[in-house]
């Protein structure tokens, strides 16, 4: 089956932003944090917006894998 756009150019495209709650849902608020765990598949970002009063500052980011039995482990950064 083909389909085909009745104009051009086609319609803009609406960007918004959306985040992960428990249980696999989208929403379009953030979750306060700590309200709790958050299943993630595939590849994840931070972005982290700052203003610091210094010429250099480190920031560090560590996602853990929890196992079902509690167990948990740092997941390597991959490039």
């Amino acid at each position: 089956m083909v389909e085909t756009g009745t104009q051009f150019p086609t319609k803009e495209i609406e960007h918004r932003t959306l985040y992960l709650r428990p249980r696999h849902v989208l929403a379009q608020t953030p979750e306060p944090p700590g309200t709790g765990p958050t299943g993630m598949m595939g590849t994840g970002a931070a972005r982290t917006f700052a203003a610091i009063d210094q010429d250099d500052t480190n920031f560090i980011l560590r996602l853990w894998d929890i196992a079902p039995n509690g167990k948990r482990l740092v997941l390597p950064y991959v490039k």
